[in-house]
């Protein structure tokens, strides 16, 4: 991931002709940091032609990336570089704190005007050799004051060629791979269904929305608005009287039993996920959003590759409170959850860049962030009952499938044909009419635009491409579910 693209750039000879006993040579300089062995002859002058800039970029390896992706062949090679046999020199410029992780300096010779920070990336290119990167500090004469001499003891990677990496893509998957489920898609939403309300306690309508919030992601963007995330929030989930040991030295482990096991569900399926404990120490103590500070740009919790799985647990929050870092910290949340912007600190002014992160928030009640879509939680059985009872982890093969499918679906096309799309304005007139006409709350312009986000995310969990009435009345009787869900459990506590 670039995690820091305002290194600047730099000049090199990328060539050198040299003359020696009267035979011409000509030595490339182009990807090496080796300084250019230059006479004083004069007929060994460089050419203005040769010399070139390259952009300097600090990059690290995708935070939230899950296990299983890195064992995958295209990560497992990345981690046979010996790049990450020494600690990190500059833990505060990645964005989970406490965690594991490789970085280099990646040097960038073509088309390095589209990098944008946050963006993910695959590089080929030749492993330089960190003792030469960026500044000599054996050198009297390099004894200047700069940002860049922090960088001295991260390996530099010279990038021959480069591409980014996106939904689009399909990786770590093949095209033909992607290409296969759209058939399969029906036979494989069932057992992933059951799979995943295995950890919501058997409850089948939860892990049906848990599954289209899978699917969910920036769609389209007008004018500055994202539309097709689909933030859940899945209440009455209560904490377990028995926090989980702690593993990691990360202040994001989740410490609530439940949590951690939907939060590893979620990691079996998808390709980065990252959990967020509400606590007051992780609001008042972390940084949620990048600062530049001496023009180096510190990370923050939310600097995440588009399309990471955000796993919030409220839970975890005690009475207290929230000093300026805290309530900083709460506003970059709600920021990304509602605008997917995320808001990067420099100096003497801010800039917005766009996300694409998906959230799910566990609460015992109602939630302190906004969401989309709230639905209760009701299980069968108890959670902590899940692990040694009622769940089964389902082989390799099949787990495969499963993200295999997640990932041609998230993606895939889709369409709403003109029909299908008048029928949806008569059903919504003919609701608003009845709802006025028991005097109930009339349903809302943002009713609807929930509901067509659902239309789509049903629609394309079916393997379907191209919304049916079908489709849009089972995506209603859905949502009525849930609504006669929140309705009740509202009653039930007020009783």
């Amino acid at each position: 991931m670039l995690q820091d693209t305002g290194l600047g750039q730099e000049m090199f000879v990328s060539a050198y002709t040299k003359h020696e006993n009267g035979i011409q040579k000509t030595l490339c300089y182009r990807y090496t940091d080796d300084l250019v062995d230059i006479d004083t002859n004069q007929e060994n002058v460089i050419p203005t032609d040769h010399l070139c800039e390259r952009t300097i970029v600090y990059c690290v390896s995708p935070p939230g990336e899950t296990s299983w992706l890195k064992n995958s062949s295209t990560s497992e090679a990345l981690n046979n570089i010996n790049i990450q046999e020494k600690p990190t020199p500059l833990p505060q410029k990645f964005p989970l704190p406490g965690t594991h992780h490789t970085a280099a300096i990646i040097k960038f010779y073509h088309d390095s005007e589209s990098l944008r920070v946050g963006q993910l990336v695959d590089v080929i290119g030749i492993l330089g050799s960190s003792d030469s990167n960026m500044v000599d500090t054996m050198d009297p004469e390099a004894q200047f004051d700069t940002h860049l001499t922090q960088y001295k003891d991260v390996p530099v990677i010279h990038a021959i060629t480069y591409s980014t990496i996106d939904g689009k893509s399909g990786a770590p998957f093949t095209k033909s791979q992607l290409d296969d489920m759209a058939l399969q898609s029906r036979d494989i939403r069932g057992p992933l269904i059951d799979y995943i309300a295995s950890y919501f306690g058997g409850d089948m309508l939860v892990a049906e929305f848990v599954l289209l919030q899978l699917l969910s992601k920036v769609s389209t963007q007008r004018h500055g608005l994202k539309i097709g995330q689909f933030c859940l929030n899945i209440t009455n989930f209560h904490p377990s009287s028995d926090p989980v040991p702690q593993k990691s030295t990360s202040s994001l482990q989740l410490s609530n039993g439940p949590s951690q096991s939907v939060a590893n569900m979620i990691s079996n399926l998808v390709l980065h996920q990252v959990s967020i404990p509400l606590t007051l120490d992780v609001l008042n103590k972390s940084r949620f959003s990048p600062q530049s500070v001496n023009e180096d740009l510190i990370s923050g919790v939310l600097q995440l590759v588009p399309g990471t799985h955000v796993l919030v647990d409220e839970n975890e929050l005690s009475e207290g409170q929230l000093g300026d870092t805290g309530v900083r910290n709460m506003q970059a949340l709600i920021n990304v959850i509602q605008h997917q912007t995320l808001t990067y600190g420099f100096p003497y002014s801010q800039f917005d860049f766009d996300m694409d992160l998906s959230f799910i928030t566990l609460s015992s009640g109602k939630s302190l962030l906004p969401n989309h879509c709230v639905i209760p939680l009701k299980p069968d059985y108890a959670l902590e009952q899940n692990q040694a009872e009622n769940r089964t982890s389902p082989p390799k093969e099949e787990l495969e499938v499963f993200r295999i499918y997640l990932q041609a679906s998230k993606h895939a096309s889709y369409e709403i044909p003109d029909n299908v799309s008048q029928y949806i304005q008569d059903d919504f007139v003919k609701e608003r009419k009845q709802a006025s006409e028991r005097q109930a709350p009339l349903p809302s312009q943002e009713d609807l635009m929930m509901r067509m986000n659902l239309c789509r995310l049903v629609a394309l969990s079916f393997g379907e491409r191209v919304l049916t009435k079908e489709t849009y009345d089972y995506t209603v009787q859905l949502d009525q579910g849930r609504k006669s869900r929140v309705l009740e459990h509202q009653q039930k506590t007020s009783n």
